[in-house]
Order: structure tokens, then C-alpha cells, then sequence
């Protein structure tokens, strides 16, 4: 063998392996899970798997008064069940005295990457209940084989499960007029220090840990009034009180300036 020979089937070698481990790494497995791709609305629709690399968002609705867990997928057109899901469904139906109304379908829904379409049992309607949402005369498939049920985006944006677009969660303007609104409703409770009321709390301490007395820290004298003055105030709120005998833990304190020109008085904590 020539050595451009023996190099180019060296680059072969190699290309064919870089494309099978492509190819393992994006291996699509319809037996676990269908997903709907609408190439052209309302006809065609290709049903694939994503594995284990899907983050599955699943809910349970009811249809006609019978729970179903759905995988809600916001690339979906339509409702899918496969046949067992369905047979469970007709099961317990037939205990309730629920009849369902079913027909054959008239979409053709395909696997990915095959061009025969997938058998399709039929077709049902059903009235969708989650949480207060109704949604009546709801259009469900079901394949011949086995998968997850599958909720479509329209019906998943009815029942409000799934919003697409520009979603602004907990925006600081709507946490300010929220807490304004409680605050105005109800300003009794917005007065003074909150408080438990016939509350004891037992505070769990090391009887081993040698208790430990810090030297006193000087303070600033441009803050000495205003230590003072917090001193009193939270004496006066019973934050703190006054202890005239010898006391086996003390920590300075430490004075910290607030924004709004107010101190923060603090325990300065030191390890032993």
C-alpha cells in the first residue's frame, strides 16, 4: 500500500469514528418519549426523543374527571397518548360511567428522521381540568406504541403552565407596592419591634466551653452620644437590660453607621 494511501484511510478511520461518537452523544429514543415538531401546521407534526438531556416539566390534569400526568413540551402542536395511557384511561371510564368521544384521526404524525408515518389509533375529546382552569372539548392522539403522554404548548398556555416570551418574576417595583399595600392595611402591625408573645426560647450551651470575658473597645467619640442614645432606646424597646452583677460572657460592642445617619450596635464575637 502507497503512503497516500495509507493516509487516507488513516483520515477515514478517523472521520468515521469522530461521527459515530457524535452520534451516540445525540442518539434519539422514541420508545421513551414522543415530541412534536410542526413542519406544517395542522398536518404533519414530527414526533421525537431527547433522552435523558430533556428537562421534563411534567403536570397532572384531568381529563373528564380522570387524573393524567402529562410531560408539557413547548415545541408541541398536539395532545399525545400512547396506548396503554389511553387503555387506563378507557378502564377507568368504564368504572365511573365516563363515556369518551372518539374518532379517527385525520393528521399524520411522523417519527424523526423516518418518512413512514407512526400508526395512529385515533382520537378523543376531552373536558381538561388543572386547578381552577376548564378547558372543554380538548383534542387528544393516541399512537400505537409506548411513551409518555404529551401536552402540547396551546393547551399547556390555556391551562397558564406555560408562558413564552418576556416573564419578569418579582420585580422590585411590584415588591415595593406590595409591601406598601400590607403596610398601609394593616399598620398596627408595621409599629415598634415585633415580639412572640408566651414564647420561652432555651438557648443550648457547651457546658465544656470555657466562658470568655473581651476587654471593652474603645469608642469614637464623635459616636459616644449616639451609643448612648441607642443604648436607651433598646433598653426602653426590652431589647436589652442592665446587669449589675459580674457576668462570666463579655463582648465589646462594635459600632457600625447606617445610610440614613443611625448606628448599628453589634457583639463582637471572638473565638476561643
Amino acid at each position: 500500500m502507497s503512503r497516500n494511501n495509507r493516509e487516507r484511510r488513516a483520515t477515514d478511520t478517523r472521520r468515521v469514528e469522530r461521527v459515530n461518537e457524535e452520534s451516540d452523544e445525540e442518539e434519539y429514543e422514541e420508545k421513551n418519549r414522543f415530541y412534536d415538531d410542526n413542519d406544517r401546521p395542522g398536518e404533519i407534526f414530527r414526533i421525537y426523543s431527547l433522552g435523558k438531556r430533556v428537562n421534563q416539566s411534567k403536570i397532572t390534569i384531568k381529563l373528564n374527571g380522570v387524573s393524567q400526568e402529562f410531560t408539557i413540551d413547548s415545541g408541541s402542536s398536539a395532545d399525545v397518548l400512547d396506548r396503554d395511557s389511553w387503555n387506563e384511561l378507557k378502564r377507568i371510564g368504564k368504572i365511573k360511567g365516563i363515556r369518551w368521544n372518539s374518532e379517527l384521526p385525520n393528521t399524520n404524525l411522523f417519527a424523526y428522521g423516518i418518512e413512514e408515518p407512526l400508526k395512529v389509533l385515533g382520537k378523543f375529546y376531552a373536558n381538561v381540568t388543572f386547578q381552577d382552569t376548564l378547558l372543554e372539548n380538548v383534542s387528544f392522539i393516541v399512537l400505537d406504541g409506548k411513551g409518555d403522554p404529551l401536552l402540547g404548548k396551546d393547551t399547556a398556555i390555556k391551562l397558564g403552565v406555560l408562558r413564552i416570551g418576556n416573564i419578569n418574576f418579582n420585580s422590585k417595583t411590584d415588591t415595593e407596592k406590595s409591601n406598601n399595600y400590607y403596610v398601609n392595611k394593616y399598620p398596627d402591625l408595621f409599629e415598634g419591634v415585633g415580639k412572640l408573645k408566651d414564647f420561652k426560647l432555651k438557648i443550648a450551651v457547651d457546658k465544656d466551653v470555657t466562658p470568655l470575658a473581651q476587654p471593652v473597645r474603645r469608642v469614637p467619640y464623635q459616636l459616644r452620644g449616639q451609643v448612648e442614645q441607642k443604648l436607651k432606646e433598646l433598653k426602653k424597646l426590652d431589647i436589652i437590660e442592665r446587669v449589675n452583677g459580674p457576668s462570666s460572657w463579655i463582648s465589646p460592642v462594635v459600632v457600625s453607621p447606617k445610610k440614613n445617619s443611625d448606628i448599628r450596635l453589634r457583639r463582637h464575637e471572638k473565638s476561643q
